[in-house]
């Protein structure tokens, strides 16, 4: 089974570095791990770029232009998945999403379309 997960990250190359290795560590199947860089302060993103590239991690730097300097979270989000081949299953993770102890996401949703936790707004 081809699993994936993916994180749009903002301004944070340390919280990647950090993440990687968590999600390495304590999550007992194999995955891709593909990163969407949104940040809007070079070094932050050269250091993800690097990173990705020691750590064989695919990297998808989001384009921007002068009046936008980060894309909205929801287009990141349609960018990054047009950039990936296809997968059984893909985790959405934020940046600021770190696993503590072993898990298997992948494994705990096997057969839904769809996972998430319901928000009430309003």
């Amino acid at each position: 089974m081809k699993r994936a997960i993916v994180t749009i990250n903002y301004n944070k190359a340390r919280f990647l570095q950090k993440q990687l290795e968590l999600f390495r560590k304590f999550m007992p199947v194999e995955f891709d791990f593909i990163v969407g860089d949104n940040s809007t302060i070079g070094v932050e993103s050269e250091g993800m770029r690097r990173m990705c590239v020691d750590a064989g991690v695919q990297y998808v730097k989001l384009e921007t232009n002068e009046y936008n300097p980060s894309v909205h979270h929801a287009k990141a989000i349609n960018t990054v998945l047009s950039h990936m081949p296809k997968y059984d299953q893909v985790l959405l993770v934020d940046h600021d999403v770190f696993p503590f102890k072993k898990c298997n996401i992948f494994d705990d949703y096997l057969g839904y379309d769809f996972a998430g936790i319901e928000q009430i707004r309003g």
